[in-house]
C-alpha cells in the first residue's frame, strides 16, 4: 500500500485513516515520543550523577552506546518529528486538493463528505 501511495494511486475510500497513515501515526508520535522522552531524561540525568533522573533513566545511555550516541538518537528523532510534520501538512493539502473530500474542513467541523458514487469502505476487488 505504501508503494501505491507513492505512485499517487490512493485506492478505495477510507472512512478514517488508511493503513499507511495509521502506521505512521503509531510509529512517529508514539514510539518516537517515548524515545525522545527517555533519551532526553537520560541526557538531563547526566548533569546530576546519582540523582533522581540519572537513577530513573540512566540505563538508556549505556544501552545506546554512550552519551554521544544517545545525544545523536535524540537529535535524529527530533528531526524525524520535523520531517513528519512537513510531510503531514503536504499530504493533507495534496489529499484535500486532489480528492476534495473535505478532509481539512473535517478537522474543524467533524464532518467528512464523499462523492455520491464512492461510499466509505466500498471498492472493487482486483
Amino acid at each position: 500500500q505504501t508503494w501505491d501511495y507513492l505512485r499517487l494511486d490512493f485506492g478505495h475510500v477510507h472512512m478514517g485513516h488508511n493503513a499507511l497513515a495509521g502506521l505512521a501515526y503509531t510509529l512517529v508520535p508514539v514510539i518516537g515520543g517515548w524515545v525522545m522522552i527517555l533519551t532526553g531524561l537520560a541526557l538531563f540525568g547526566q548533569s546530576n550523577p546519582d540523582g533522581f533522573w540519572d537513577s530513573l533513566c540512566g540505563w538508556v545511555i549505556p544501552m545506546l552506546g554512550g552519551g554521544l550516541r544517545t545525544h545523536m538518537w535524540h537529535h535524529l528523532v527530533a528531526w524525524l518529528f520535523l520531517v513528519f510534520a512537513i510531510v503531514h501538512v503536504y499530504i493533507v493539502v495534496l489529499d484535500g486538493t486532489q480528492q476534495r473530500n473535505g478532509l481539512i474542513s473535517s478537522m474543524i467541523s467533524g464532518r467528512k463528505f464523499y462523492p455520491a458514487d464512492e461510499k466509505p469502505g466500498s471498492h472493487d476487488e482486483d
